[in-house]
């Protein structure tokens, strides 16, 4: 029996907003004075919908208000119908509220009205990923490339979804050095690179990448569990347990940490501690199978098989529940032998 652990991976960027705030936050600062003269009541032209864009870009950007940031863009679309941006950032959101269908339309009608939009294309992308559609997410992803081939992020994106969903981790490192050759600022794409190698078990080009992360951005919780995680792998406790603590210290909500570092101290036969940082995973997702299991079988090193039993048949529970067939059916093995 060994304890199960997970990598922490990145989201897609920009699930939502991203190219507006990168194209346009110049303009957002030039037209804040107008935004602000509109909320106090200074009347608009009749047929001056890009106010009403920009006020709504606003609300959806530097103030999270994303219901009045809706009804801006439509009275901007009610006078400009043909206003391919006001479209695309409605979309955003859509997006930002979880209502994908709704933004995958407003995205569709943007192209409709101007195909040669990157944003929209981009965006559309980023929805079908959060929508597990991956393959249209690479076509959208693609269609950015061909129109920009200098854009990091849809290249990052791309590496994303080649490490993450169809696990071609060589066809990802390809994405991701293409980010950086454009960004090399990109902290983000050093950390998930750094995954990527790891997966491929290289693990001094993980640490390398982890580090690169983190003298860009120190505050990168995921490139220290993760950094953690490779120093576990490699039997390197202390130096795991210094990143794991670090990442909670910058994210005290992040359950994979909790859950990598009880291993670690599992490993240690720190086996109470080890407890202790379960049940603050869970505590955190009571939905992680891993957690239920790596508990369970810290309690079995305890001698608490009563206990071990019940978690691991939750574990069990959850796998089923998740689809996750191959670790359903290893817990189940696990427990007829107990």
């Amino acid at each position: 029996m060994r304890y199960l652990d997970k990598i922490s991976v990145a989201l897609f960027v920009g699930g939502a907003i991203t190219l507006t705030q990168i194209s346009l936050a110049d303009e957002l600062k030039q037209n804040y004075k107008l935004a602000a003269a509109l909320n106090q009541g200074i009347p608009l032209k009749e047929r001056d919908a890009e106010a009403y864009y920009n006020r709504g870009l606003i609300y959806a950007i530097e103030l999270q208000q994303y219901e009045r940031a809706l009804a801006e863009f439509n009275q901007a679309l009610a006078l400009n119908p043909q206003y391919a941006e006001a479209y695309t950032n409605r979309g955003n959101t859509y997006a930002q509220l979880q209502q994908y269908d709704k933004a995958l339309a407003d995205y569709n009608q943007a192209l409709a009205l101007n195909p040669q939009l990157v944003a929209a294309y981009y965006n559309r992308g980023n929805t079908y990923a959060q929508l597990q559609q991956y393959d249209k997410a690479l076509a959208d992803y693609n269609q950015v490339i061909a129109l920009n081939p200098q854009d990091a992020l849809a290249y990052y994106n791309r590496g994303l979804i080649y490490a993450i969903e169809s696990q071609q981790y060589y066809k990802a490192l390809v994405e991701f050095n293409q980010a950086l050759a454009l960004n090399p600022q990109y902290a983000e794409a050093y950390t998930n690179r750094g995954i990527t190698h790891a997966q491929l078990q290289q693990y001094d080009k993980a640490l390398a990448d982890y580090n690169q992360a983190l003298a860009l951005n120190p505050q990168d919780a995921l490139a220290y569990t993760n950094r953690g995680i490779t120093h576990a792998q490699l039997q390197q406790y202390n130096k795991a347990l210094e990143d794991f603590n670090q990442a909670l210290t910058i994210n005290p909500q992040d359950a994979l940490a909790y859950n990598n570092r009880g291993i670690t101290h599992a490993q240690l036969q720190q086996y109470n501690k080890a407890l202790e940082d379960f049940n603050q995973a869970l505590t955190i997702n009571p939905q992680d199978g891993l957690a239920y299991y790596n508990r369970g079988l810290a309690y079995y090193e305890l001698g608490n098989i009563t206990q071990t039993k019940k978690d691991w048949k939750k574990a069990a529970s959850l796998f089923q529940q998740q689809n996750s067939i191959q670790l359903y059916q290893s817990i189940q093995q696990e427990l007829q032998q107990l």
